[in-house]
């Protein structure tokens, strides 16, 4: 590997043997192309992308999509996925008794401010449903 790169950091973390497997499965299982699969998984976990691409293509007639396909699979075995805790909802408050009602009097200011505000006819429907002393 080149000096200064780190695994995971800043060149991919790979799994050869998951890429290996992935080649197998496409029909390069033979094994010159299983060869030439690893060196070129091998490549590409150096840090080497454009010698895998070529070393696949050339040497072992694999062709790009197949490559990355192998990456992929290399990677995905490498890196697993994280594990996401479910959310936890918070539980709903008790009831404390406290009305969050209007009282009468609130009930009265809504009223004057409908009708100072040119909204009379809602102020009557809000004062018919008020109940009586």
């Amino acid at each position: 590997m080149k000096p200064g790169l780190v695994p995971g950091w800043n060149v991919d973390k790979l799994d050869i043997a998951a890429g290996m497997r992935e080649a197998a499965v496409m029909g390069f299982d033979d094994a010159t192309s299983q060869m030439v699969a690893q060196y070129a998984l091998q490549r590409w976990a150096r840090g080497e992308e454009d010698g895998a691409i070529k070393t696949a293509r050339i040497d072992g007639g694999i062709d790009l999509t197949s490559l990355y396909r192998m990456v992929a699979a290399a990677h995905a075995a490498a890196n697993p996925a994280p594990v996401v805790e479910p959310e936890v909802v918070a539980p709903r408050p008790e009831p404390t008794g406290v009305s969050v009602r209007l009282t009468e009097a609130r009930w009265q200011r809504v009223v004057e401010v409908l009708r100072e505000n040119g909204w009379g006819d809602t102020a009557e429907v809000i004062e018919w449903q008020l109940p009586e002393e």
